[in-house]
């Protein structure tokens, strides 16, 4: 138990009123604001070890996180409240939801009927597609981190495993090969996150594993293989199950993303039965597929060029424009990626301050400034790599 019952946070006082959950990493309170209105509290665990600093910028992170994704447009994202360094502590405050995840809601009752499941899923699609336009992966999707709403709605929570640009726990775990991460729950979380090669697709992947639980009710580690895909369909498991929302679940636990990668892949096919087919290359960034049918730029967005963009060559500011915020890691024009005649498709990095990386063989590669490479199907690149950080942005490249 923390030395205090009274917290001081930037915008109100709390008082904690009853712990809700220990564990290794942290301790999560409930409590109440100056007004009498219910909240989460949440703390790193402190344990006097080599890990204590760990765990307290696992949670500055995550409340950095929750800052930048808070928005009165979305329910399906827990809200941050405030946060809070009293005693020399650190201190998140949330919104207070249910206390009943999905995982739990499933287990007492067992399968969620159709319509309810396809309600969620699209909830929490409208969710994720906001967090992948901000350039944050969540990376630890699953029942037990999905809460309901006070109109029972689905809501995602805990993001401390959730990177953000450069805000990224790695470097913790694996001082050796940043690039490298280790970050995840299995089998929800996509084999290749676990291996380095993430992408926001990996969080889709998760969120079809939740699919698969909501709709037979059945621990999926019992149909999972070892190369991360499910050996029985839901309708298999549980007769009933309506044939298109059964393939959907395929389509999106698969660890190579062949047909389903992004937020809007899942939302056309609950609309339309089928994945529109793509008659050019792509690449998908921040959770969005372009096709590339000849040249593309991608850099930070600006107005018109000005003598700055003149000076190294441009003219128009890039057909891919990147929001960052006040990080500004991406250069204004920062790679480019072209068709060639024969339809091989290739990038350059064009001379940016922080580089373009590609993954090669478990790790990625630096180009030289002006250096083009060929790009392969499911080709992973990104833009603004440091050795000792990591990746910043990543985008994956699709033969079709």
């Amino acid at each position: 138990m923390i030395s205090t019952s009274f917290i001081t946070g930037n915008y109100n006082n709390y008082r904690i009123t009853r712990q809700i959950f220990e564990g290794g990493m942290g301790v999560a309170y409930e409590g109440i604001d100056s007004s009498n209105k219910s909240v989460i509290i949440k703390a790193p665990a402190q344990k006097n070890d080599s890990n204590d600093i760990f765990r307290r910028t696992k949670l500055e992170i995550e409340a950095k996180i929750l800052r930048e994704l808070l928005t009165p447009g979305n329910n399906h994202i827990v809200k941050y409240i405030d946060e809070s360094r009293t005693n020399n502590n650190f201190y998140l405050i949330i919104e207070k939801l249910s206390d009943e995840t999905l995982k739990n809601k499933v287990a007492k009752r067992g399968p969620i009927d159709e319509q309810t499941t396809v309600n969620y899923l699209q909830a929490l699609l409208n969710g994720l597609r906001y967090i992948h336009s901000k350039n944050i992966l969540h990376r630890d999707i699953k029942p037990g981190n999905i809460l309901f709403n006070s109109h029972g709605q689905p809501v995602f929570i805990d993001f401390g495993a959730a990177k953000d640009g450069y805000n990224d726990l790695t470097q913790f775990r694996s001082q050796n090969s940043p690039d490298v991460t280790q970050i995840g729950s299995p089998p929800w979380t996509c084999p290749h996150q676990m291996q380095g090669f993430l992408t926001s697709s990996c969080d889709l992947y998760a969120l079809g594993v939740v699919l698969f639980y909501m709709l037979t009710g059945v621990e999926p580690i019992k149909h999972m293989n070892a190369i991360g895909c499910l050996s029985k369909k839901p309708r298999e498991i549980r007769s009933g199950i309506n044939k298109n929302i059964s393939d959907l679940v395929d389509l999106m636990v698969d660890p190579n993303h062949t047909k389903i990668s992004t937020v809007d892949d899942v939302s056309n096919y609950l609309r339309q039965g089928s994945v529109a087919a793509f008659g050019n290359p792509c690449i998908v960034i921040n959770g969005v597929k372009h096709e590339i049918h000849d040249e593309i730029d991608i850099g930070r967005v600006h107005g018109p060029c000005d003598n700055n963009c003149f000076q190294i060559g441009f003219k128009t500011p890039p057909k891919i424009a990147i929001t960052e915020g006040n990080d500004k890691f991406v250069s204004k024009h920062h790679a480019r990626i072209w068709k060639d005649k024969n339809g091989y498709c290739w990038i350059q990095d064009l001379k940016s301050k922080n580089g373009t990386a590609i993954y090669r063989s478990g790790s990625y590669r630096l180009l030289s400034p002006g250096q083009k490479e060929l790009l392969l199907d499911k080709s992973l690149v990104a833009l603004c790599f440091n050795p000792q950080r990591g990746a910043y942005l990543t985008f994956t490249f699709h033969e079709k």
